[in-house]
């Protein structure tokens, strides 16, 4: 079967446009979301209400860097409570009460808390001086002997313990803050010590830290990325986690089977819509048009079909991106398989994620695309993900 990378534009039903409205989405993707959960209206609700809360706070505990149980104790010190993944044993989520998901952890604060420093009548707090702090004078210069430090200490005291990506921990390097499903395909790569891998979109390095750590700094990886800015964070993060078996390439990854490298794994995180971020990003409930989707699939396409020169026979090419989109997704591995006589799709060793599609939007897909993994966040608690490991025969 071959087909072009083109999306069609489904005609809208009332329920869809009812629904885009309530949440706040372009109409066309509720409809596809019709298409890809079987008319199902009530796993659809399901689905758009998990994309309404923050997916859960999770990090990687860095076995280059410290002992998983040495960081687990150091974070519970500080007031964190985590929860083991069930699948990958060095993954955490942080279970909390927070003002922001992302940001913040709050402890548990005493009536006696809440209310030290704030004893104050409507008529007083109609009365402080809102514009400056107290002890500057008029003139706005300090008056440092008007200044409790010991008042001010007091009140913050017990307010806030630092967040996650603050934590003396967090800056040497002893774990990583990534979402769960972002670490299952270095985990099912499984890359091994000996192996020479080449990591085509590797920015900002926690798929490539990652991948260190699995082959315990030894081996060799390329991380390739084509932007500037991107890779002073991937060198950034690389020595962060204490990563030494790596090279950093600025090069654009369409141009990697051009050079004399041939690795025996390929980790293919590619650029996509980001249409599996929505609950941490709801912006992208509006920010991309069907053009735009098929622009994204041309350019993954393009990417994999680099990496399926470029990886020797008889190694593994691991696809995945962070959208929902089955073009972004089922269709690109289709179309490299109807061109690609050398590549099959190799079984993943997960019994959490969902199967991939073999029939959707009025396409018949190969049946062996079952073997790739979806996760949705009203499922899997975790934002939308797809992963596939491919095998050059």
């Amino acid at each position: 079967m071959s087909f072009e990378f083109k999306t069609i534009q489904p005609e809208i039903s009332d329920k869809a446009k009812e629904l885009a409205q309530k949440y706040g989405y372009r109409p066309y993707m509720i409809e596809r979301y019709f298409s890809m959960f079987k008319s199902n209206l009530e796993e659809v609700r399901e689905f758009l209400d998990a994309n309404e809360q923050f997916s859960p706070l999770t990090l990687r505990i860095n076995t280059l860097k410290t002992d998983p149980q040495a960081a687990f104790e150091a974070l519970i010190s500080k007031g964190y409570r985590l929860k083991p993944s069930e699948h990958i044993p060095y993954a955490y989520s942080i279970e909390h009460d927070v003002i922001n998901e992302k940001t913040a952890y709050t402890k548990p604060k005493s009536p006696e808390y809440e209310m030290q420093g704030f004893e104050r009548d409507p008529t007083t707090l109609k009365n402080i001086e809102w514009g400056r702090p107290s002890y500057l004078d008029e003139n706005g210069k300090a008056e440092s002997e008007k200044r409790d430090e010991t008042k001010s200490t007091h009140i913050l005291r017990g307010k806030q313990i630092a967040t996650l990506g603050s934590t003396h921990e967090y800056l040497l390097g002893h774990y990583y803050i990534q979402d769960l499903a972002s670490m299952y395909p270095v985990f099912y790569l499984n890359p091994q010590k000996t192996n020479f891998v080449l990591d085509m979109a590797a920015a900002p390095g926690g798929k490539t830290s990652h991948l260190a750590q699995i082959m315990e700094n030894q081996g060799h990886i390329f991380a390739m990325d084509n932007n500037k800015k991107r890779i002073k964070s991937l060198v950034y993060n690389l020595r962060r986690c204490g990563v030494n078996n790596t090279t950093v390439l600025l090069m654009d990854a369409n141009s990697s089977y051009k050079q004399s490298f041939n690795p025996d794994k390929i980790l293919l995180d590619a650029p996509c819509t980001g249409e599996g971020l929505i609950r941490d990003d709801p912006s992208r409930k509006t920010s991309k048009t069907l053009s735009e989707i098929t622009g994204m699939m041309r350019k993954q396409y393009s990417m994999l079909q680099s990496a399926i020169k470029t990886v020797k026979s008889g190694g593994e090419i691991m696809y995945s991106t962070c959208s929902i989109a089955p073009e972004e997704n089922e269709f690109v591995v289709q179309k490299a398989l109807d061109s690609h006589s050398n590549i099959e799709i190799a079984s993943i060793d997960d019994d959490w994620g969902l199967p991939g599609y073999i029939n959707v939007f009025g396409m018949d897909l190969s049946e062996d695309l079952l073997k790739a993994r979806r996760l949705f966040p009203h499922i899997h608690n975790t934002i939308g993900f797809f992963y596939c490991l491919l095998r050059k025969i």
